[in-house]
């Protein structure tokens, strides 16, 4: 095997092994929170935070109807309990009475519409928990499937690590040392082949005495524009 051709190698190793050990990456994140049973969390927390919003405004006017009726009760047991007999006294008491009747009609009429809050407050959380439960659900069957990718690739990446190294004996320390340079700084690509004789990297064409050479593969040819190791495929 040419210097090359041995790079060239090495190169198709390591983007395998870069793109097995991404997939890895989504993995672990997939399993370690599905951003579908995340949303689903934070839309019943939201649907809970508002259930108990509506129950506490609905609480806190059951609260004021309730004294409104005691006081009511309270003022007509005065009003026809026969104590009173000054009609001043009786008139003024009747109106306080009709007074707390017609803010009782109206707490009544706003106690209807927080029980309607409510009501969608409470439909709304339980739309949301079921929905949490189906993304739970899925993400079970989700991750059992995830779960083998993941052994898979593991065994993959085992696979070409071991490759790759056996791929690297063969190759000279400087070779190795350009081309580890290169990889650092040209997005894990250090080598660029030559399509229709020009870098598919940076399309600059190599002059003919550089095509010669990486014909032959004997030496490492640099491009002059992205300054990648030029190979063509065999």
């Amino acid at each position: 095997m040419s210097r090359l051709s041995a790079l060239t190698r090495l190169q198709t190793l390591d983007l395998d092994l870069d793109a097995t050990r991404a997939r890895l990456v989504e993995i672990e994140k997939a399993l370690a929170g599905n951003p579908a049973v995340l949303a689903a969390r934070a839309a019943v927390a939201r649907a809970e935070a508002e259930r108990n919003t509506a129950g506490a405004a609905l609480h806190i006017i059951e609260l004021d109807n309730g004294s409104l009726a005691e006081r009511i009760r309270e003022a007509e047991g005065r009003l026809y309990g026969g104590k009173i007999r000054n009609p001043k006294e009786l008139s003024d008491l009747q109106a306080d009475v009709e007074s707390l009747k017609r803010r009782l009609a109206a707490g009544e009429d706003q106690q209807l519409g927080a029980i309607e809050v409510m009501e969608r407050a409470e439909a709304a959380l339980a739309t949301a928990s079921e929905a949490l439960r189906s993304a739970e659900a899925e993400a079970v069957r989700s991750n059992a499937v995830l779960t083998t990718e993941r052994e898979t690739l593991h065994a993959r990446a085992a696979k070409l690590e071991g490759e790759r190294e056996a791929a690297g004996i063969s190759i000279p320390s400087a070779d190795r040392e350009v081309y580890d340079r290169l990889r650092k700084t040209k997005h894990g690509r250090p080598l660029s082949k030559l399509e229709t004789d020009v870098c598919a990297a940076c399309g600059i064409e190599p002059t003919t005495l550089m095509m010669q050479a990486v014909r032959r593969g004997a030496e490492l040819v640099r491009c002059t524009g992205c300054d990648r190791i030029l190979y063509i495929e065999s």
